[in-house]
């Protein structure tokens, strides 16, 4: 179901999809690091084989590392010794406030 809402979304106009494994309204509960990419990877996955730029919206550094390592090696999986082509993905990291 994510991956057909970030779909719409790109549809109807967004040109980034922000993914997120953890709620942060008021009273919910904080998630671990692995149940956290456990729910963001199979809808960035998803997102991405369809073209869609996406990012992930974390306030976890390990979990935003996590993703982004399985990222890249499924990236080099799908282009076996594409190496250089590694400027087909964009990685930015924004470093939480103190």
């Amino acid at each position: 179901r994510a991956i057909d809402d970030g779909l719409r979304l790109v549809s109807e106009g967004a040109d980034i999809v922000d993914v997120g494994g953890e709620s942060t309204r008021p009273g919910s509960q904080p998630v671990s690091v692995d149940e956290e990419v456990r729910r963001i990877l199979p809808v960035v996955h998803g997102l991405v084989r369809e073209g869609v730029v996406v990012s992930l919206d974390t306030r976890s550094a390990d979990a935003s590392l996590q993703a982004a390592v399985t990222l890249l090696e499924s990236a080099v999986q799908q282009r076996p010794g594409a190496w250089h082509g590694w400027g087909d993905v964009g990685l930015f990291f924004q470093r939480p406030a103190d």
